[in-house]
């Protein structure tokens, strides 16, 4: 990865300038130090105009720290870094100066001298390495000084002292030349860090906006698809009922199984959209999983007896605490997805008591999943035996959506399965207390052909197709009051003089900017009374769904079962 040498150079000199409060601080200290140990052996007046010239030099490095911090904008990085070496350069002639004017074989101040400038001199590896010419800009000139003060003397020891001198010089240039390059590796490193990190979310960013884009992208396409489907669902429905040729009805049923196979594809992707949206909440209950268990025989049954298989849902008289809707939806994914890739042998569906609650088990003895892909086969779109993408398989969801359910009723989906023996997913759900007994929450609504009669309905679509698909509809289950608009406008002209309605069948996405909810709403206010409503929608996005959940108004999305919504209207009437 090219790193931009400015960066580099940037952080070099931060560091620099980061200890430059430290060496102000130990120039004073240690040149006070000094001073008060040669007080007693060198002339007093070369003391203190030595003294004066250090404290003058940290007076003027001080100045000049206080113009980086306020007014770094005014130099380059590398001026700051060559004014930082040449300050450093005036530092070491004048400490190198000390061996000149101090420096005597004959007294204890040539080792008071020696130790001080090499201790100084070392003690500026860390500060200073970071900018190779500060460094060298302190050493060579206070370590030569003192070799050459000592190589002056006319003791014999002289040249031995000059040489261990020279040799320290070097060494520590060594060692400076080291701190150098980890220093400058660290830099480089940090800046690969940064770098990555910033690389990360750009391309976050650009992920969340792809899925964002994707969102609405299925969201649109999804209304746009769903109304002419929920035209043809109700149109199909009537002509199941009507008397007709059997060619011709065979021709109906198989519409109706196509229809039927879009519209599993389109909740699948509303399923999704729901959980994206966070707009399925867990709703615990207590209930009897035989209830549970009952429905799954009822739907598998004659499925699995179609493809010459043994289905088996071994009875329970276990109470749980879970959302009955959720764990309907797990259950039926499970076993839909058992049922499809077994060919011969059984599915069975058993619930057994464990440690921490009531275990439910899928088994079945189809083809099975190898074990590198288990762990994909949660993925959204993965499948694994649909290479050809046969609509009748799905799309690839049911597991991906059975897994977020799961976690919603706080749990987990466990897999094993071998290649060509079968598989089994189990999961485990809260058990009831024992005082509580459950009841029936799906009991079975009583048959009422007549519900309709005498009843006002207000059909409110912008689609011509869907409000006479509606009204029929409607008619065949005893309505003879039907009021159908398109918009706003002709629902304020159709309840103008009108006192008497009992229920509101809208759209969610209507002209003019307008929706379902806001409509409802208006219709109720007009009549000073909580008409009931249903919510008919085909959009899929959060936004719409979180603002139909906010409304309370029930709602089912397009392409409707008949069945389903003639059950939503008795129990609303």
């Amino acid at each position: 990865m090219s790193i931009d040498q400015t960066a580099v150079l940037k952080n070099q000199v931060e560091l620099l300038y980061q200890h430059h409060p430290t060496i102000l601080f130990g120039n004073l200290i240690v040149s006070a130090i000094l001073a008060y140990l040669l007080w007693p052996f060198a002339e007093h007046q070369y003391i203190l105009g030595w003294l004066a010239c250090v404290y003058v030099r940290v007076i003027a490095f001080f100045f000049h720290y206080v113009v980086y911090l306020k007014k770094r904008h005014w130099f380059s990085d590398l001026s700051w870094a060559r004014h930082y070496a040449f300050s450093l350069l005036i530092s070491g002639i004048i400490w190198g100066w000390a061996a000149i004017l101090f420096v005597d074989f004959s007294s204890p101040a040539f080792t008071i001298v020696i130790i001080m400038l090499c201790g100084m001199t070392a003690g500026c590896l860390a500060s200073a390495s970071a900018y190779p010419p500060a460094y060298v800009g302190f050493a060579i000139p206070c370590m030569s000084i003192m070799a050459l003060a000592i190589y002056w003397d006319p003791e014999p020891e002289s040249n031995v002292f000059t040489f261990l001198a020279l040799i320290f010089l070097v060494a520590n240039l060594s060692y400076s030349r080291n701190i150098y390059v980890t220093i400058r590796e660290s830099i480089h490193l940090r800046l690969e860090h940064i770098s990555l990190l910033e690389s990360l979310r750009k391309e976050k960013e650009i992920s969340e906006h792809a899925s964002q884009s994707k969102s609405k992208f299925l969201a649109a396409a999804s209304h746009d698809l769903r109304q002419p489907v929920h035209a043809m669902s109700i149109f199909a429905d009537l002509l199941e009922n009507q008397k007709i040729p059997a060619t011709a009805l065979k021709l109906v049923k198989n519409i109706s199984r196509s229809i039927s196979s879009l519209r599993g594809l389109f909740d699948n992707l509303l399923d999704i959209s729901r959980l994206d949206a966070n707009t399925v909440q867990a709703q615990n209950q207590y209930i009897m999983l035989n209830e549970v268990f009952a429905d799954m025989q009822a739907q598998y049954d004659e499925l699995a007896v179609s493809k010459g298989i043994s289905y088996n849902v071994k009875e329970t008289n276990f109470a749980i605490n879970t959302d009955p809707i959720l764990l309907r939806r797990i259950l039926s994914n499970l076993l839909s997805n058992a049922m499809r890739y077994t060919d011969s042998g059984y599915v069975r569906l058993v619930a057994t008591d464990k440690q921490g609650g009531i275990e439910l088990t899928i088994t079945d003895t189809g083809r099975g999943i190898s074990e590198c892909n288990q762990s994909l086969i949660f993925d959204e779109f993965h499948q694994l035996h649909n290479p050809e993408r046969d609509r009748n398989k799905g799309l690839g969801l049911g597991l991906s959506i059975c897994k977020r359910l799961a976690e919603l009723i706080g749990t987990e989906i466990k897999v094993s399965s071998a290649v060509g023996k079968g598989s089994q997913f189990s999961f485990i759900v809260d058990k009831a207390a024992n005082d509580v007994v459950p009841s029936a929450i799906y009991a079975e609504q009583p048959k009422n052909e007549s519900l309709l009669d005498d009843k006002v309905i207000m059909v409110i679509d912008d689609e011509e197709d869907i409000r006479d698909a509606m009204s029929e509809l409607l008619v065949r289950w005893g309505a003879s009051k039907l009021i159908c608009c398109s918009d706003g406008e002709e629902v304020t002209r159709a309840l103008a003089n009108r006192q008497d309605l009992d229920l509101i069948l809208a759209d969610y996405r209507l002209r003019n900017n307008t929706n379902g909810v806001d409509l409802i709403n208006q219709i109720r206010e007009n009549f000073s009374k909580a008409i009931p409503a249903i919510l008919i929608t085909g959009d899929t996005g959060p936004d719409a769904l979180n603002n139909i959940r906010r409304s309370g108004t029930p709602f089912i999305h397009k392409p409707i079962k008949p069945a389903k919504l003639k059950l939503l209207i008795q129990r609303l009437l």
